[in-house]
């Protein structure tokens, strides 16, 4: 077996998950919690609690609560996007999917960095460290890990720092600097006494315990898991306690001492049974198959390394299972984003047709009122033309009145003036008159009916007066 399966990591998580309360109870309490939480913030923290609950016994659950607590942060509560964007990375690290984990705790610095949030850089770098110790890039690790507890001593935040040591003194053992290894680990299990931290006390145990294996001290190591055991048992950390009987019969197993190695993995089984973890009983029958043919009985190493295969293609099930859904969900996502595309495209169609039909509305709007109004002119003109006729008819009526009046006053005068030229002619002299004036005519001649001038004569004794006058000038002639 590898030393790193003789290490445990701390992935930084925050600080509350109560390992006291058996798993099952405290899956309860959450969810209860959850559904009675005041606020978008309170119930993403206790969202957090349950998907780090998960961890280690269903991986996949643990993914989906972590993505549940994300899509409410980003619709409810922006200040845990960066919180819940580290629990997906954790969660993946947990199914041991270091691309995907990776990218995550990328994308947690990056937004912290955006935020100036000190404390989620450190659990950036730390959890990066462990992503790149899964890969064995130990240099990258401890680069990673020694800027993560850097910033802790700058903040003062000590579970941090505990964290950052612990994890310190873990790639300094795979590193074989086991001084600078043991100097980490001291730091650590200071830190975790001092905070009374029983939960990362008992790691750097199993850490302190490696250590010793690493150097070839099985006595050591051994005393070491099992005050990591002692610990844990109290915690009722169940999946800590298989750890701890693991690597305590691989030690006795390095030591030989494979009956007593036995003993121990099948209290790793009989944990990772209770904790009901893949992980923790492909672990188990794993160390079991190896202890069984240390002891040459084959078909028991046999039996107990298909179980070992069994389970890891469960595990092996579930990534693919989860890989299925990831695949589905980017396709949905693409599948989304080209509908999306899709309608955002009919929209423009639409809101481009719709400003053309609105010109066209406009348009005939405009002319509709085009001919209202030239309706209304015309109606106008006609009316008002109607009333001129009618003042021109009227007027008219009232000059014919007038010309009839008028002549028939001018066939009055007419008559009247006819008349007098009647009454004038009768002047005029007669046959019997003519005597009176020999060598003598008459001629009268009027402009109009009735001349201006007219003639007077009589006989008075010898005489003959006669007279030719000027209505406006009157003159008289007396003629022998």
């Amino acid at each position: 077996m590898h030393l790193k399966q003789l290490l445990i990591w701390f992935c930084v998580f925050y600080a509350g998950v109560n390992s006291s309360f058996s798993q099952s109870y405290l899956e309860d309490s959450l969810s209860a919690q959850i559904f009675t939480a005041k606020n978008p913030h309170e119930k993403i923290i206790l969202m957090g609690e349950l998907s780090f609950n998960f961890q280690h016994n269903d991986s996949q659950k643990a993914l989906e609560i972590a993505r549940q607590a994300h899509e409410l942060a980003v619709k409810e509560s922006s200040q845990d996007i960066t919180f819940t964007t580290n629990l997906i990375g954790i969660s993946f690290l947990g199914m041991e999917k270091e691309d995907s984990a990776l990218h995550y705790f990328q994308e947690t610095y990056r937004l912290a960095e955006i935020n100036n949030d000190s404390l989620h850089l450190s659990k950036a770098l730390n959890n990066q460290a462990m992503v790149y110790m899964n890969l064995g890039e130990y240099e990258t690790g401890l680069e990673k890990m020694s800027e993560s507890a850097r910033i802790d001593v700058l903040m003062g935040n000590v579970e941090g720092a505990t964290t950052s040591y612990l994890n310190l003194g873990g790639i300094y053992i795979q590193l074989r600097d086991f001084e600078k290894a043991r100097i980490n680990l001291d730091f650590a299990l200071e830190l975790a006494i001092k905070e009374n931290n029983q939960e990362t006390e008992a790691t750097v145990y199993l850490n302190l315990g490696a250590l010793e294996i690493s150097k070839g001290n099985y006595d050591d190591g051994k005393a070491w898991f099992f005050s990591a055991i002692e610990i844990q048992s109290e915690l009722n950390d169940l999946d800590g306690v298989a750890r701890s009987y693991n690597n305590l019969a691989l030690a006795f197993r390095r030591q030989g001492k494979n009956k007593i190695a036995l003993v121990y993995d099948f209290k790793s089984l009989e944990y990772a049974d209770l904790l009901n973890s893949p992980g923790a009983k492909k672990a188990a029958y794993k160390g079991i198959a190896s202890t069984y043919e240390n002891l040459g009985e084959y078909k028991n190493a046999m039996d107990n390394y298909k179980l070992y295969m069994a389970w890891r293609d469960t595990i092996q099930l579930q990534e693919n299972r989860q890989t299925l859904i990831e695949m589905q969900e980017k396709y949905n996502s693409v599948q989304t984003q080209k509908e999306n595309e899709i309608l955002q495209q009919q929209n423009k169609i639409e809101s481009l047709q719709n400003k053309e039909n609105k010109a066209r509305l406009n348009q005939s709007k405009l002319i509709i009122v085009s001919v209202v109004v030239g309706l209304l002119l015309l109606v106008g003109l006609a009316l008002v033309l109607y009333n001129r006729n009618r003042i021109k008819q009227k007027a008219n009526l009232e000059l014919q009145v007038a010309n009839e009046i008028i002549q028939e006053k001018n066939n009055d005068i007419t008559a009247s003036i006819e008349y007098a030229s009647k009454i004038q002619e009768a002047l005029l002299p007669t046959k019997e008159n003519e005597g009176l004036f020999s060598d003598s005519f008459f001629i009268l001649m009027p402009k109009d009916i009735v001349s201006g001038d007219f003639l007077w004569y009589s006989r008075v004794g010898s005489k003959v007066v006669f007279t030719a006058a000027d209505a406006q000038d009157m003159g008289f002639q007396v003629l022998s």
